[in-house]
């Protein structure tokens, strides 16, 4: 698999997901199925990228203020589905539009310097990451 289209897959999945999600607000409905979906996949590719890709590329010395941006936005990205299940949890939806713009325009910023940056480079980090070392013998070998 490909992670860098895969992931750059996810990007335009949840962008569309969430473009739908917004569509559906300003017509007074709010399918919560869908945003359940959107949530759960963006948190899962924020704990993919923070767990394995971005680590790869830190271990590598790779790009790291640039990374530590991107987990800014990540964090910003948490912190407003955290304040959308708030007004879904209370039923207020005082500010549920102002959060999902500001998510849009923050998940889009971010998915295109994501992409630029790390998916664009991401073979070339997992050759470098892949480097085995001299002494390295295979698992079945070791024992």
């Amino acid at each position: 698999m490909d992670t860098g289209n895969y992931s750059k897959d996810v990007h335009k999945q949840s962008r569309l997901w969430l473009q739908k999600i917004m569509g559906d607000l300003e017509g007074g409905t709010l399918d919560l199925d869908l945003y359940n979906d959107f949530q759960t996949e963006l948190k899962d590719h924020i704990f993919e990228e923070e767990t394995f890709i971005f680590k790869m590329f830190k271990e590598n010395g790779k790009l790291k203020n640039e990374i530590l941006g991107l987990e800014t936005e990540h964090a910003a990205m948490w912190r407003l589905t955290n304040l959308i299940n708030s007004e879904i949890e209370t039923k207020r939806f005082q500010k549920i539009e102002k959060y999902f713009d500001e998510l849009f325009r923050i998940l889009t910023q971010h998915n295109e310097r994501e992409e630029q940056l790390i998916y664009s480079n991401l073979a070339d980090s997992i050759h470098v990451a892949a480097k085995r070392p001299q002494d390295w013998v295979c698992k079945k070998l070791k024992s």
